[in-house]
Parts: C-alpha cells; sequence; structure tokens
C-alpha cells in the first residue's frame, strides 16, 4: 500500500528548521516541505529554493502564516 508523504511548512527557517526539514529531502516518499514561514527574506528564499516551495506559500511570519486555513498536514 503506498501512502503519501506527510506535509509540513518550516516556521523559522535558520538552522534548526532548516537542520530538521532537510529529512525531507531525503526521505521524500516520507515528508514533504510545502511552506515556510520566516521573517528573513534571504532565509525564506533560501528555503523556497532548497524545497521548491511557490511564493504562494512563503509567509513572512508565523501569525501571517496561521491567519489562513490549514495548509500542511
Amino acid at each position: 500500500m503506498s501512502r503519501r508523504p506527510v506535509t509540513a511548512i518550516v516556521v523559522g527557517a535558520g538552522n534548526r528548521g532548516m537542520g530538521y526539514s532537510k529529512y525531507a529531502l531525503n526521505n521524500p516518499d516520507e515528508l514533504k516541505i510545502v511552506g515556510v514561514a520566516e521573517p528573513s527574506e534571504l532565509r525564506r528564499r533560501i528555503a523556497a529554493e532548497t524545497f521548491g516551495i511557490p511564493p504562494e506559500m512563503c509567509f513572512g511570519s508565523a501569525e501571517e502564516l496561521s491567519e489562513r486555513p490549514q495548509l500542511a498536514d
């Protein structure tokens, strides 16, 4: 039986957030990063490029993200 990967959004794309979320790169059948919430434009862009996140799933803060309906598992 094939399962779809769990989807997640990185909240805080610093060393720890990016470090843990890179699990998805090595295990795409288990985890897919579908969004990022990060105040730093540079870190947000790096996360988007790393995980192929579209602009509409990039948020400048956790508060901005929380105003949206659930976007990931």
